[in-house]
């Protein structure tokens, strides 16, 4: 019900070129509604893993272990978490 009246108070908007000039198809609503409800999984390749790791062990020699993992995509950062909790831990 929410979501309807969002869409009617957008597309009123639209149509007095306040809030945008074009409307979204049923067909683009469906396939937005689906791409939220499943979303694409990155996959991360062993190499990619290989160079986060070591990317880790530098930043955590050097204090910075916390702004390097939190500069990997969080792809990488689900796969390496535990890793960099235990580089944590050993500094």
């Amino acid at each position: 019900m929410e979501n309807c009246e969002t869409s009617a108070i957008g597309r009123a908007l639209a149509c007095l070129g306040i809030g945008g000039t074009e409307f979204a198809s049923a067909n683009e609503v469906v396939n937005a509604i689906y791409q939220q409800s499943n979303p694409v999984k990155e996959t991360v390749t062993e190499a990619q893993l290989t160079v986060a790791k070591n990317k880790l062990v530098d930043a955590s020699k050097e204090g910075k272990l916390k702004e390097a993992f939190f500069a990997l995509t969080p792809a990488v950062q689900e796969e390496l978490r535990e890793y960099a909790n235990d580089l944590k831990k050993s500094a």
